[in-house]
C-alpha cells in the first residue's frame, strides 16, 4: 500500500500482477533471502547499488530498502531515474549518462577499476 503502487498507471505491471509474481516466485513466508525488506536486521549485508524508476510500482520499496540498509550501516548507493533508461540509452544522451552513472556506481561498489569498453 505505497504511494508508488497507488500512483501506478501501467496497464501490465499492476498491483494484482505484482501480487501474482510474488506468489509465484517467493516463498509464502517472510524469508529474508526472498523478501529482504521484511528482514528484522540488515546489518552485515554487502554494499548495495539500487536504481529505482520514477514511475515503477516498486519504487517506494526500493527506496525503503535503501534507507533500511543505510540505517543498518550498510554502504548503499541509491538513485531514482526515468523508467527504462537502460533501454533508451542509445536514443537519449540523458539516458546514456544515467546508465554510465549506474555502471560507475556498480564498479565502485565492486571495487573494480575504471576501464574503457574499447
Amino acid at each position: 500500500d505505497t504511494t508508488s503502487y497507488r500512483a501506478a498507471r501501467d496497464p501490465i505491471l499492476t498491483r494484482d500482477a505484482m501480487a501474482d509474481a510474488l506468489a509465484a516466485f517467493a516463498p509464502p513466508s517472510d524469508d529474508p533471502y526472498a523478501l529482504p525488506l521484511r528482514a528484522p536486521d540488515l546489518s552485515g549485508l554487502p554494499r548495495a547499488v539500487i536504481s529505482v524508476a520514477e514511475r515503477d510500482v516498486l519504487r517506494d520499496e526500493g527506496l525503503a530498502y535503501a534507507r533500511r540498509l543505510a540505517e543498518a550501516g550498510v554502504p548503499v548507493w541509491c538513485r531514482e531515474a526515468i523508467h527504462s533508461y537502460p533501454r533508451a540509452r542509445r536514443h537519449s544522451a540523458a539516458a546514456e549518462a544515467e546508465f554510465q552513472t549506474l555502471c560507475a556506481a556498480i564498479r565502485a561498489a565492486l571495487d573494480l577499476p575504471e576501464i574503457s569498453p574499447w
